[in-house]
């Protein structure tokens, strides 16, 4: 199994049947943005979202509050053809995006 990491939107990656997409993209959520899915074609699978946090260097200082981090999506291939996924940046309440990211997968 491999791992293809991406971070531009648009961006498109051929994998095989088994392999891992990793989508990370910048997230403020103390600012009430956050990243949520919006589609996954079926042939890719859903696997994590998880928010992934400033961290403090050793003996370095505290990360300030509210800084900000990346929300790490994985999906794993999980039948060949073509397939894509889309996120979206928005408030929880709000029905319009402020910013969307997309995939597209060619599966073999």
């Amino acid at each position: 199994m491999a791992e293809f990491e991406v971070t531009r939107s648009g961006s498109s990656v051929r994998v095989a049947v088994g392999d891992e997409i990793v989508l990370r993209v910048p997230e403020v959520p103390t600012t009430g943005y956050v990243w949520t899915i919006g589609t996954v074609d079926p042939a890719l699978r859903l696997v994590e979202s998880a928010f992934d946090g400033p961290h403090s260097e050793g003996d370095g200082p505290e990360p300030p509050p509210g800084a900000g981090g990346e929300r790490v999506i994985r999906l794993r291939a999980a039948a060949a053809g073509e397939a894509g996924a889309e996120l979206a940046l928005k408030r929880p309440w709000e029905t319009a995006p402020v910013e969307t990211f997309t995939v597209h997968a060619t599966v073999t």
